[in-house]
């Protein structure tokens, strides 16, 4: 079996795959040149990242397809109902990149903190003359961003159920998220009464993030049960608090955190 890694693969996935019988093609193929290249050397499955574009038109064109494999959460590059529809075998790695995705949030909030994206472009131009100028830090960030905004404004952050509910595996996305809930919380504190901060903290919902698991009738009946009010959380569920936290209906409320998750965090039914 034949399997195209078209987006790049650790050497550990590779000897992985060949352990297990599989041809592994490494070959970077153009977007425009897929087509050809996959029937020309008839291969078995391909395996991207979010490169290169999964369509129906190549799942037509290429009938040696059996499987198609996405290295990441996302799939908005693939047709997944199509090509499932099709007999074709899709599959993601939805946890895979948990802990490099906290580490990322990390380094952003690290690097916003301490400016060091601002500091690279200006320090160069303006260091010598201007340093006084240049030297920023959290509270000069927040007073030229935040402090800008009208009094009685809202602001509305999103954590997840698991930063709240222990669940394996989402030790690093539940780090990330916590770190969410603390800022919003100490900016309530720091910016009442002008401004208000909350934040939702939602368990699985549809959307095009979750259609990879929510596609599949049986799991997303099966994830349901799983809450208290036997079904996944759906947009308007969340969108509804939203717009209710931003609104003047509000105006009482600050420092909170809400678990829209049909009672998933708090509740055992069962």
């Amino acid at each position: 079996m034949k399997i195209l890694a078209n987006d790049g693969i650790s050497q550990s996935g590779i000897e992985a795959l060949q352990n297990n019988g599989f041809e592994v093609i490494t070959t970077k193929v153009a977007q425009v040149q897929l087509e050809n290249f996959i029937n020309k050397h008839q291969i078995d499955g391909i395996l991207v990242r979010s490169a290169t574009q999964v369509r129906q038109e190549l799942i037509d064109a290429c009938p040696s397809i059996k499987l198609i494999g996405r290295g990441g959460v996302g799939m908005d590059n693939i047709d997944v109902d199509y090509a499932i529809n099709q007999g074709i075998h899709v599959i993601n790695t939805p946890k895979a990149s948990s802990n490099s995705v906290a580490e990322l949030v990390f380094a952003h909030l690290f690097g916003m903190v301490r400016f060091l994206h601002q500091s690279n472009r200006e320090m160069p131009l303006e260091g010598d003359s201007k340093f006084k100028d240049l030297t920023y830090n959290v509270v000069n960030f927040l007073n030229l961003s935040i402090n800008k905004f009208e009094e009685g404004s809202s602001v509305v952050f999103f954590s997840t159920i698991a930063s709240i509910r222990g669940f394996k595996n989402h030790a690093g996305i539940a780090s990330a998220k916590s770190a969410i809930i603390g800022l919003s919380n100490s900016l309530a504190a720091d910016y009442a009464p002008k401004i208000r901060f909350n934040t939702i903290s939602p368990s699985l919902s549809y959307s095009k993030m979750s259609e990879f698991i929510t596609s599949n009738e049986k799991v997303a009946e099966g994830l349901g049960k799983l809450h208290p009010m036997s079904r996944i959380g759906k947009g308007d569920d969340i969108a509804s608090l939203a717009s209710l936290l931003i609104s003047p209906e509000s105006s009482w409320i600050t420092g909170q955190n809400f678990s829209v998750d049909g009672g998933r965090s708090t509740l055992i039914t069962k």
